[in-house]
């Protein structure tokens, strides 16, 4: 649980979808869209000094204290917080970072509008107390309402804090409930501790035009950005020119390409090269949304929608104009651009482009059976798998994200690594290798599947195991490569890295990564470390905020960035060093020295600059540059770059060069061309050669001759090396000689792994031979040798490696427990070990064999001190082992299972242990059932799994049994406790019977939010006394709630002959956004009126229409059937007013002053409430309880939108031009007594009536609530739910309510 607001917004938008699906076979559950609100009045309240409740007395010690405000917003709007803190505050927003500030003195104001989006918000603060002393935050969050109304939210008791973090405690959808109430140390007026905080300065405000909008930029930008005093932050093109983008890259010409988000690519030049960018123009319109943009060859190459959709487009400006001329498809995505789908382009060392694509990008296309990365599979051992539970990516199957090679012309296609998330970017450093920095899924935090956001080494074939749901592999799995860095939670966007010479050199070589959502970019240092790296991460630049999207080193050597994505505030902005570069260091030199020297060798800039070295040395160029090659008394760093030179440039090196230079004596000429012979796959001495450098004393160049072998793709590759290799205890090499073996036939290499004496060669041999999909026999062979291991010595490492083959062996060759049994009880025995990670392993080998044996220990390793990660991953395996337990076990279970979601601190971690729960009581009996249902309120999860297995005709104790389950959890809240109340109506609606149907009548009348739900359940029968509630539920259904009822009475045999009723099904028609909907409405009516008006009608809206213009034909006298419209008077609309008496500071309102205001709004007037007011109009005692809040706002609003026949009015016009107003009660002598608004009686005699005329609109005026703040509504509202009224005998006086 959460905020109040946020749980019942829950409970109230069950999707109609999930409770017809129970009906019917009693199955899953769908939720709907959750809604949350926002507060207070538009005159701008005191907000209040606050903090915690553990910290709150007198003298503070040094700490932070974080803050969480909830609220909701019907649609994205403007906004923003003004704030002060003693100390130091960090403001984030939806998970995002976006301002910083510090001191109690003043009040500064930070924007929220890019950041805010409909439907659920948290601001989240970080307050921080340097020193002991009084500590405490003030704030005040406005939002600007559709009618421009500012709406305020103050800090006071309804925002929550802890003195714990929680990880994804800034995200809006973490789970608050443990966080207590603030406390109000004062009002910010309040001198007593602070003095009141200097207010908000908006002198810029005032200024006019640019002249404001440069000044407040420039204020905005000083502050914005933090980084060391040695680098200064500029601007290169601010947001108005720029608006939101989300990637961007340099020309051979310095010029930025950039691309906004839903728009198009632009053009960013400084045309004097004064250092000034004076001219932003669209590039090209045709394509947009380009989350990756590569320069090369004078051509631009974009991942994007374009005129053939989602795709990889190749753009040519042919007479540089700066206009894209040509648009040529290279490869089409049939799923699109999304967030999770294809990203960044890079030019790789060998000439080919490197394409990112997320892990839900769908391709039809055929991948060369030369990739690298050929062996996919989904290596969870136990299934079926716990998905996402909300939904995220659940579609994504394996090899989720990859990265593919492809050649420039688009004619060959690679799988050259995959098993991630969604990076969004790729790099190379100048030795060549490749980085990605991978996203986590910050709602598995709190499970053993939770991954970091990690920096990832991208070598060939390189898996990370990034699966859906709980199917995530951990990256200790010898089948798969770890990370190089970890960085907790973050949104990584783009990466670069430096290799220019103006930074200091510190920073050379640096991978610079950019994390949207913390606002910062990283400087990532990166060291060898065996055949892979190993990197220190520092952070390098924050800002508040710092949304940054993508990066590129420029030439003249600074960094630049560019900010955007979401509908948040873009730019490009550029980071310098203010130090000195001496001149000797920015001159290239002249001629061959200008190529070998140029900074940022993979950009187009670069490769421009080159290509004009190349041309001005004709003939020179290749003789210059190998001599230098072949000068062994040269700098190898740069000989590496004459061979590089030599490559992409031409004439391209012979392989009997490369060998030549193989056996050079510096490790990075033999690194260099390890990696370049694999590109001669023709030539047998490049084969022959790299064979021999398996035994080259360098880890890195074993690591790619392995890696060029499988390039070349031979059937006689030296096994016997190969296999000794995958011993070796670097995983980077051990991975790249499995790869290669891999492209063997298994019947040439698996012997050499089987008998081997050496334990991590059957480790990670056995890993990949399984890897290539063997038979069942070779399965179990494989399974059977590992067995035979565990009789040996093995170190806790090599163990859990043993694990994994075995789990691989099992799952590959499909072998049952039974096949396995010696080695079941072997492995039961080593559970519980004292490694935590390898407990996990066990418990998932104790999963699959479902070991009868465990249990007892299981148990008491459960019930000991692990982590919540532990017992998670306890839990959810649990169920498959469900044979095994005592009924008193499962049940202890299921207890802790409900005691560990109280310690939850996201919704997905707690559905992820419903679904545990439910997966066990699936194995129950029908009595154990019956049990769990008696504990239903403390464990509603797992009762709700009890529902689908109930039987068909459940008989009396049963249903007797729900009926007092469901009247127990009627005040209880939560996710669990509603979805399991809509299985119970369920049931009791399946059931059919008057007395289920009865319960099922009196929650219909006494819980006015859930009709909705109740409607549906109670048209499953619609005759007798439930036709009356459901032709009153017409009323207030929507969407598929009402589909579900019309479908149900368009079948019934009864028929409606009320007009009010046609006129509501009209309205039904008009509002449903789907013609099923329409259709029903349509169908409906012609069976009730015997009437066909839409004969001539070509399709379901004109059929409604038609019925609609039938109606006002028909019923001249009643209200036209036409949905509310609101009015440009109003000051509120429906909208913001029903999700703000939802929120929190709505439900803390206070009844009493709701007296007030009742006869403040003149509701006092006409309406009786208990003992007060007047009787002209319904009567409003106990509205609470008849309907729902949304009614009541309706009424209100649209008050002439649905007029009872008790309260319609009559206009009755006299012989003598008088006229009267009001309900009309005719006597029998043909006079009428009138009772007017004011509840005044007038008498007309027959023969003065000249006429009476039906009235179509109410005596209720409009606008009632525009004189009202947002509090004294939610006051009224608070007053009319109370479930006592007040006696009050006397009249209460208008002028002075408290007399």
């Amino acid at each position: 649980m959460d905020s109040a607001a946020s749980v019942r917004a829950r409970n109230r938008y069950i999707s109609i979808i999930g409770l017809v699906g129970l009906l019917s076979t009693v199955g899953p559950w769908i939720f709907g869209p959750w809604s949350f609100a926002y507060a207070q009045s538009d005159a701008v309240p005191v907000p209040n000094w606050i903090w915690s409740a553990e910290r709150s007395g007198g003298k503070t010690p040094a700490g932070i204290c974080y803050f969480r405000k909830t609220f909701i917003i019907p649609e994205k709007t403007q906004g923003w917080i003004d704030v002060a803190c003693d100390d130091q505050y960090a403001i984030h927003v939806n998970g995002i970072k976006v301002a910083i500030g510090s001191g109690p003195e003043k009040l500064e104001r930070h924007e929220l509008s890019s950041y805010l989006r409909a439907g659920r918000n948290v601001v989240a603060i970080e307050a921080i107390k340097n020193t002991s002393g009084p500590a405490g935050l003030v704030a005040t969050i406005s939002l600007r309402g559709t009618r421009n109304a500012i709406y305020h939210m103050v800090t006071n008791s309804t925002w929550k804090t802890s003195l714990e973090s929680n990880g994804n405690w800034q995200q809006s959808e973490f789970l608050d409930s443990r966080w207590q109430p603030a406390v109000i140390l004062s009002a910010a007026d309040d001198v007593r501790i602070w003095k009141a905080p200097l207010a908000v300065n908006t002198n810029a405000n005032s200024l006019g035009g640019n002249a404001a909008k440069s000044l407040l930029r420039k204020e905005k930008n000083a502050n914005r950005f933090r980084v060391s005093r040695e680098f200064r932050v500029e601007e290169v093109a601010p947001t108005d020119d720029t608006g939101s983008l989300i990637a961007m890259t340099f020309d051979e010409f310095g010029n930025i390409i950039a691309s906004r988000e839903q728009g198009p690519l632009l053009l960013i030049r400084d045309m004097d090269r004064d250092g000034i960018t004076e001219t932003v123009t669209t590039y090209c319109d045709q394509v947009k949304s380009c989350q990756g943009i590569l320069a090369m060859n004078g051509q631009v190459m974009v991942t994007g929608e374009g005129p053939r959709g989602g795709g990889l487009y190749r753009l040519s400006d042919d007479d540089r104009n700066g206009v894209i001329d040509h648009i040529d498809l290279v490869m089409p995505f049939p799923s699109g651009m999304q967030e999770h789908g294809p990203h960044a382009l890079q030019l790789g060392p060998d000439g080919m482009i490197y394409l990112l694509l997320g892990n839900l990008t769908q391709l039809k296309a055929d991948f060369s059976p030369k990739s690298p990365y050929r062996h996919i599979y989904e290596g969870d051992l136990v299934t079926p798998r716990y998905e996402d539970p909300r939904g995220h990516a659940n579609s994504g199957k394996a090899p989720g994200g990859v990265v593919l090679r492809i050649d420039p012309a688009g004619g060959q296609i690679e799988r050259f690594a995959g098993g991630l998330r969604n990076p969004y970017d790729i790099t190379f450093n100048a030795e060549g290798d490749l980085f990605t920095w991978d996203a986590d899924m910050e709602w598995d935090q709190g499970s053993t599947w939770y991954r970091p956001t990690r920096g990832n080494h991208l070598i060939p074939g390189a898996e990370f195991g990034w699966r859906s749901g709980w199917a995530k592999w951990p990256d200790y799995f010898v089948d798969s490569l770890p990370a190089f860095a970890e960085t907790g939670n973050g949104s990584p966007t783009g990466m670069t890295v430096y290799d220019h010479f103006m930074f200091p050199v510190r920073y050379h070589g640096s991978l610079f990564v950019g994390d949207w959502a913390q606002g910062r970019i990283l400087d990532v240092r990166l060291k060898r470390q065996g055949a892979s790296y190993t990197s220190e991460v520092h952070v390098f630049l924050e800002g508040n905020p710092l949304n940054v999207t993508d990066m590129e080193v420029g030439p003249d050597g600074m960094l630049y960035f560019c900010t955007g994505g979401r509908g948040t505030d873009g730019g490009v902005y550029r980071v310098g060093w203010t130090g000195r570069v001496p001149p000797q260091i920015q001159d290239l030199g002249t001629g061959i020295e200008v190529a070998l020297r140029q900074p940022q060798f993979q950009t187009a800039w670069a490769r421009q600059q080159i290509a004009l070295v190349k041309e001005e040395l004709g003939e020179q160029w290749e003789d210059q540059l190998l001599a230098i090659v072949l000068d062994s008394t040269a700098d190898a760093g740069v000989r590496a770059r004459a061979i590089d030179l030599l490559q992409l440039y031409g004439p391209q090196p012979t392989a009997k060069l490369l060998v030549e230079l193989s056996r050079d004596r510096d490790r990075r000429i033999r690194i260099k061309t390890a990696y370049f012979l694999g590109l001669h796959p023709d030539d047998p001495i490049s084969r022959e050669r790299l064979a021999e450098l398996l035994d080259d004393p360098n880890i890195v160049v074993k690591r790619i001759a392995c890696e060029s072998l499988a390039r070349i793709d031979s059937d006689t590759l030296p096994t016997e090396k190969l296999v000794s290799l995958l011993g070796h205890g670097d995983r980077h090499l051990a991975w790249a000689a499995a790869k290669t073996l891999q492209i063997l036939p298994v019947e040439t290499w698996k012997d050499l792994v089987l008998k081997t004496e050496e334990q991590r060669v059957f480790l990670v041999g056995g890993a990949a031979l399984l890897g290539t999909g063997p038979s069942q026999d070779v399965c179990l062979e494989i399974f059977q040798t590992a067995n035979g291991w565990m009789d040996s010595f093995i170190a806790d490492r090599e163990f859990l490696d043993l694990l994994r083959v075995m789990q691989l062996a099992l799952m590959q060759g499909k072998i049952k427990s039974q096949d396995v049994s010696n080695a079941a009880s072997r492995i039961a025995s080593e559970f519980p070990s004292g490694n935590t990670i390898i407990n996990r392993e066990l418990v998932r080998l104790l999963a699959y064999l479902e070991s009868p044996l465990v249990a007892t220990r299981y148990m008491d390793y459960l019930r000991g001190d692990i982590s919540l990660e532990d017992k998670t991953h306890l839990m959810t395996h649990a169920p498959f082992i469900a044979k095994s337990w005592t009924p008193a076990e499962q049940f202890e279970i299921l207890q802790l299972i409900a005691e560990l979601q109280k310690d939850s601190t996201s919704e997905s971690h707690t559905r992820y242990l419903d679904e545990a729960a439910r997966r066990f009581v699936s194995k129950m009996n029908s009595k154990e059932h019956q049990l769990v249902l008696d504990r239903g309120v403390e464990w509603p999860g797992a009762a709700l799994g009890t529902i689908a297995f109930l039987p068909k005709h459940p008989g009396d104790d049963l249903l007797g049994k729900l009926i007092r389950l469901d009247r127990a959890l009627v005040d209880q809240e939560g996710e669990a406790v509603s979805r399991l109340r809509i299985g119970i109506a369920a049931v009791l609606a399946r059931s059919g019977r008057d007395q289920e149907m009865a319960y099922l009548r009196e929650l219909f009348e006494n819980e006015p939010e859930r009709r909705d739900i109740l409607a549906v359940a109670l048209a499953q029968q619609t005759e007798g006394a439930n036709w009356p509630l459901l032709i009153r539920a017409l009323t207030i259904l929507e969407d598929g709630y009402a589909v579900a009822v019309m479908a149900k009475l368009g079948a019934s045999s009864r028929v409606c002959d009320e007009p009010q009723v046609f006129r509501q099904v009209i309205l039904q028609g008009l509002s449903q956004n789907q013609d099923v909907g329409r259709r029903f409405s349509t169908a409906l009516l012609e069976k009730w009126t015997g009437k066909n008006p839409a004969t001539d009608a070509s399709n379901e809206q004109e059929k409604v229409l038609a019925w609609q213009n039938w109606f006002r034909s028909t019923y001249p006298e009643l209200s036209d059937p036409v949905l509310p419209e609101e009015s440009a008077l109003d000051r509120y609309s429906f909208d913001e007013l029903e999700e703000y008496l939802d929120s929190d500071d709505a439900l803390a309102a206070n009844p009493e002053h709701g007296r007030i205001v009742y006869a403040k709004a003149d509701c006092i007037k006409c309406h009786r409430f208990g003992e007060i007011g007047g009787g002209v109009g319904p009567d409003l005692s106990s509205v609470g309880k008849r309907f729902q809040k949304k009614e009541l706002l309706q009424s209100i609003l649209y008050p002439s939108h649905f007029i009872s026949d008790q309260y319609a009015t009559k206009t009755v016009a006299t012989a003598s031009g008088r006229t009267f107003n009001g309900v009309i009660e005719e006597k029998k002598d043909g006079s009428v007594v009138v009772l007017n608004p004011e509840g005044n009686e007038m008498f007309v005699a027959a023969e003065d009536i000249d006429e009476i005329v039906p009235n179509k609109k109410s005596t209720m005026p409009a606008g009632l609530l525009n004189e009202l703040s947002l509090e004294d509504i939610a006051s009224l509202f608070a007053f009319l739910n109370q479930q006592s009224q007040p006696k009050i005998s006397r009249k209460v006086d208008r002028g002075n309510p408290e007399r």
